[in-house]
């Protein structure tokens, strides 16, 4: 006997054997056995899900000698007769070699003569999308108001190319893509009805081969058979398929945990020499890194067998591997797989990006986390007076007391030197406030300077200087030829003559992690690796941009003053620009703050 391919030998030849549609299988069996059978459907999906086979199904239904019915025999002549292709009153047309209007015109004549044996005249139509668009506007009219015995079935993968005027005719129905495990338990039923050893651990890999559909499943199976001499084992499939190593994978991932170059280009070395696709590789990686992202984010809807290769994987790796680790490097991956497309040397591709996700690099959040953990509280952050002055005496006492008495001509407040004062650590805030306020104060005429100023931060404050950091040398050079200007707006909102002090730390992202106020400053990267994260400069040590303490802005505090000074006027109510820490000290030491200015 001729041997017929499994995809044919075990086509689904009732509502009940079709695998997936369950939502398609309803409708339809309902509306048979409520008599609301429409005169057009149109059935879309990709390749191999049913369509097909589901108006041969619902042909048999509408002719069987029991219907209409839902409750196919199957051993009638019309049954029989569609099963095989050879009834007469059901006609299948290939659209793509049926698309002109010629052939419409034939079909339009059809349609006018009665079933010669059957209930209707049923006209199925695969590939519908590749008619023509004069050859729809010739079947519009015969679409929407056919003969009481005819009935229309359009199939077709893309259902976009069908026009709107066709569609709105018909009753839609979408197949959708076929689940791993319900294939995998289709095959299962296949070669146990075929006597044929397996494997379970094989079946798996073939169903997330046929991506979804049950025509390719069946046809790799074939092939399976075939390879492992009726033995369908996972190493057999494995070797058809071109499946990946688990090893390889693994190990990967291991290195890009370790941060190990050497090993990642090990990997790499590894696919060269089995001959592996490095596409396929990186499908594999992000595959890997979707499992452990669905672990890490607790989604739910997951099918058994992701859920189970999560876990697998989160037990070797997810320490190593955050949420916000995960998205970078599965953006790193997408943009490999793009470029493997353009790139005539695909192994060093792929080394490339080995490397590169190799690289040490700390995320927003977790230099975020690491400035709050060293954020005083708000106690902290009050002003504090000069230790070495000692207590306070009763001598003292009257010098306060006469320092509110002004002298005549003085002014009230002169201006402190941030050298003369102590300044307590603050949150970043502080310095994200006053570098927007110096960018707001900046003249009309300096809108290059207010450019190069969004690549630049104000890390610290600290003993009379101002530290600014840049991400490259080109930034550092201009802005360092506007020191002063940059100086004498400082004094202003600081009220302390600052030295500014520029440095580079190569820090991609330094804006959006140390500024989380300053979102007008930042824009968006085209890199899809850099724009989130922050990673340490090659040639320095990877705290490098980020040693020593964040400062406040430099408020005027108790400085030494001698007892033996002279009164001078009270202070004058601080400027609207002046901060609000500067207001609170003025407001709590007048007098020291003037004695202060009255010695320098």
């Amino acid at each position: 006997m001729k041997y017929e391919a499994i995809a044919r030998k075990y086509r689904p030849m009732n509502f009940g054997e079709v695998v997936g549609q369950g939502h398609i299988v309803s409708t339809i069996s309902n509306a048979i056995s409520s008599g609301r059978i429409h005169h057009a459907y149109l059935f879309s999906g990709t390749r191999g899900v049913g369509k097909t086979t589901m108006a041969r199904i619902l042909a048999k239904a509408l002719d069987c000698e029991k219907g209409p019915t839902s409750e196919i025999c199957g051993v009638c002549d019309a049954c029989k007769g569609i099963a095989t292709g050879n009834f007469v009153d059901v006609q299948e047309i290939d659209g793509a070699s049926n698309r002109g209007i010629d052939e419409i015109r034939s079909l339009r004549e059809n349609v006018r003569f009665a079933p010669v044996s059957g209930r209707y005249k049923i006209f199925i139509i695969d590939e519908a999308h590749q008619i023509t668009g004069a050859a729809f506007n010739a079947l519009l009219k015969t679409l929407e108001e056919p003969p009481p015995h005819a009935i229309f079935i359009l199939a077709t993968t893309e259902s976009r190319s069908i026009p709107a005027t066709i569609s709105s005719r018909c009753q839609k129905y979408r197949f959708k893509m076929i689940s791993v495990e319900e294939i995998a338990a289709a095959l299962t039923k296949i070669l146990s009805a075929e006597s044929v050893t397996f494997e379970p651990e094989a079946l798996p890999a073939i169903a997330r081969a046929a991506d979804g559909s049950m025509r390719d499943a069946q046809s790799l199976l074939d092939q399976a058979i075939a390879y492992g001499d009726r033995n369908v084992t996972a190493a057999s499939v494995r070797e058809l398929l071109g499946v990946l190593p688990s090893e390889i994978i693994d190990g990967a991932l291991e290195a890009v945990a370790a941060g190990d170059a050497r090993a990642a280009l090990g990997c790499a070395a590894e696919l060269a020499s089995g001959g592996h696709d490095y596409s396929a590789f990186l499908t594999e990686m992000l595959s890997a890194l979707r499992s452990m992202l669905l672990l890490a984010v607790g989604a739910e809807e997951v099918s058994t067998e992701a859920r189970s290769t999560a876990e697998k994987l989160a037990s070797k790796h997810a320490p190593a591997f955050t949420r916000e680790k995960i998205l970078r490097f599965s953006k790193l991956l997408l943009k490999a797989k793009e470029e493997m497309r353009w790139t005539h040397d695909a192994r060093f591709l792929t080394e490339l990006y080995l490397v590169k996700m190799t690289q040490p690099f700390v995320g927003a959040s977790e230099i975020l986390d690491a400035v709050s953990a060293e954020t005083p509280s708000a106690s902290d952050i009050s002003g504090v007076v000069d230790k070495s002055s000692g207590p306070t005496t009763s001598d003292d006492k009257i010098s306060k007391s006469s320092d509110s008495r002004p002298a005549a001509g003085t002014s009230a407040v002169a201006p402190v030197s941030a050298a003369s004062v102590e300044v307590k650590p603050a949150s970043e805030a502080g310095l994200s406030d006053i570098w927007r306020r110096l960018r707001e104060s900046l003249p009309a005429s300096e809108e290059r300077l207010r450019a190069c100023l969004a690549n630049v931060r104000l890390t610290a404050i600290a003993e009379g200087a101002a530290e600014l950091s840049a991400v490259s040398d080109f930034y550092a050079s201009a802005v360092s030829k506007k020191n002063d200007l940059l100086a004498a707006i400082l004094e202003k909102i600081t009220g302390a003559k600052l030295i500014i002090k520029t440095k580079v730390v190569a820090v991609a992202g330094l804006g959006a992690a140390l500024s989380p106020s300053s979102g007008d400053d930042s824009s968006d990267s085209d890199d899809e690796a850099e724009s989130d994260t922050v990673a340490p400069p090659d040639d320095e040590d990877e705290s490098a941009g980020f040693s020593g303490s964040i400062f406040a802005a430099p408020e005027p505090l108790k400085p030494s003053v001698s007892k033996a000074v002279r009164p001078v006027s009270p202070p004058r109510p601080p400027a609207a620009s002046a901060p609000d820490g500067l207001k609170k000290i003025l407001d709590i030491f007048p007098g020291k703050v003037a004695k202060a200015a009255q010695t320098e």
